[in-house]
C-alpha cells in the first residue's frame, strides 16, 4: 500500500480515538534508523493535534529529546504542533512542585551514575550521553539557576543551600556537566549528597522536635506560575479530559473540553521518598480535578497498564453477560510529562494510604488493650 493511502485511511479515523495511542506512535516516530511510515504517522499527529494540540504535546514532550537527533523529523513535528510555549510554561511549572532534593537525588541515583557506569563497561565513550546532559540541563534550571523566574520561596531557599555545596559544583557549571565526569567521580557527588540530605533530615528533625513533617504546603512554595495561571492569552485545558470521549471530535473543537482557570492554592503532600504531591486544578466548568503530581519514575508503564485496562474493559462491555454483571476496571489517567515525571488522576475518596490505616487500627488496638 502507498503511503499516500495509508495516510488517508489514518487521517479518517476519528481524532479521539487516536488519543489513547499517542505513545505508541511517537515511539514508533523516535525510533533511529526512521521506521518506513514515519512520515504517515506525522501527518497523523499533524490531524490530531490540530483538534488537540495539548495532548499531542505532553506525549511528544517525553520523546522528544530521541525525536531531535533527526532535525528534518523534529522539525516537522514541531512545526505541527503551533505555539506550544504556554503548554511547555505549564509543564514545567509542574515539575517544580517536585522537592528539589528528591529531584536531585533521583538525577544521581537513577539517571546519572547507572548511565555512566553502563557506558564506561561498553567502553563507550564520551561516558556522558545525550540523555544526560539533557537531564542535567533540566536539573540545573529547576533547582539551581539563579534566573528562574517560576520558582517559589521554597526552591530559593535550597537553592542557596545547593550553591554552598562544592561536590554539586562539581558536576558542572551554568547547566553543563563536566568533562571530567568519571564513575569514581559520580558515585562519590551520589555519596556526598545522600549524607548531606540526612544530615539535613536529622537536623530538620531536631528542631522540628520530632513532629511529623508538614503534609499541606502552599504551591507558592514551589512555583509562582500555577495558582493564579496566566497563559499569556492562551487557553489550556485540563489534561486528559478529552481521552476517550467522541464528544471533542467536532469541527470548532470546543464540545468535550474544560479550559484550566486555576489551581487550589494548597498541595497535599504524601510523606513518601519522592513526596508526591495532590494538586487540585479548576476548571472552567466550576468542577476541581484531581492529580497526583510525581517525579522520580517513568510513568509510561504505568500509563500502559491503564491503556490494557480500557481495552479490557470495552471487551466486557460488548459481552452480553458481563455487561449484565456491570464487570468493568476501575481505570484513571496516567499522563507522562517527562521520562522522569508525569501526573497521575487521583481517585476519589482515596485519601488513606495503606500506612495510615495500619497506624490506625494499631492506634485501635493499643486502646483497647489499656482499657481491659
Amino acid at each position: 500500500m502507498r503511503e499516500e493511502q495509508v495516510t488517508k485511511l489514518l487521517v479518517d479515523v476519528p481524532r479521539w480515538m487516536l488519543l489513547e495511542w499517542l505513545p505508541q506512535i511517537f515511539s514508533l516516530v523516535a525510533r533511529n534508523p526512521p521506521v518506513p511510515c514515519a512520515d504517515c504517522l506525522i501527518a497523523c499527529l499533524g490531524h490530531v493535534a490540530a483538534l488537540f494540540p495539548q495532548a499531542v504535546y505532553y506525549a511528544f514532550r517525553v520523546v522528544r529529546d530521541d525525536i531531535a537527533k533527526d532535525s528534518i523529523r523534529s522539525e516537522k513535528i514541531t512545526s505541527l504542533l503551533g505555539d506550544y510555549q504556554a503548554t511547555e510554561r505549564f509543564c514545567r511549572a509542574l515539575q517544580l512542585l517536585q522537592h528539589p532534593k528528591a529531584q536531585i537525588q533521583n538525577f544521581l541515583t537513577n539517571i546519572l551514575v547507572p548511565i555512566v557506569s553502563h557506558r564506561a563497561r561498553a567502553a563507550q565513550e564520551p561516558l556522558v550521553s545525550r540523555e544526560v546532559e539533557v537531564a542535567y540541563q533540566e536539573l540545573y534550571e529547576d533547582c539551581l539557576d539563579p534566573n528562574n523566574e517560576l520558582v517559589g520561596q521554597l526552591r530559593k531557599e535550597e537553592r542557596r543551600k545547593f550553591k554552598k555545596l562544592q561536590f554539586l559544583k562539581d558536576l558542572g557549571e551554568d547547566g553543563k556537566l563536566s568533562g571530567e565526569m568519571s564513575v569514581k567521580m559520580a558515585q562519590k557527588i551520589e555519596k556526598s549528597f545522600s549524607d548531606w540530605c540526612a544530615e539535613e533530615a536529622n537536623e530538620e528533625a531536631k528542631a522540628n522536635k520530632g513532629q511529623a513533617p508538614a503534609t499541606q504546603l502552599l504551591i507558592a512554595h514551589f512555583t509562582g506560575a500555577l495558582e493564579s495561571y496566566d497563559s499569556d492569552g492562551v487557553v489550556l485545558r485540563i489534561p486528559g479530559i478529552e481521552m476517550g470521549s467522541s464528544k471533542v471530535d467536532c469541527a470548532d473543537g470546543e464540545a468535550g473540553f474544560v479550559n484550566l482557570v486555576s489551581c487550589d492554592p494548597t498541595l497535599k503532600v504524601m510523606v513518601f521518598v519522592q513526596m508526591p504531591k495532590r494538586l487540585k486544578m479548576r476548571g472552567g466548568d466550576g468542577q476541581e480535578y484531581w492529580w497526583l503530581v510525581k517525579g522520580g519514575e517513568d510513568l509510561r508503564q504505568d500509563q500502559r497498564v491503564q491503556q490494557i485496562f480500557r481495552t479490557m474493559n470495552r471487551v466486557l462491555a460488548g459481552d452480553t453477560q458481563c455487561a449484565k454483571r456491570r464487570l468493568a476496571l476501575e481505570v484513571f489517567k496516567v499522563i507522562p510529562i517527562s521520562k522522569a515525571f508525569g501526573i497521575i488522576e487521583w481517585v476519589r475518596d482515596t485519601d488513606k494510604t495503606l500506612a495510615d490505616m495500619i497506624t490506625a487500627a494499631a492506634a485501635t488496638v493499643l486502646q483497647k488493650t489499656q482499657k481491659d
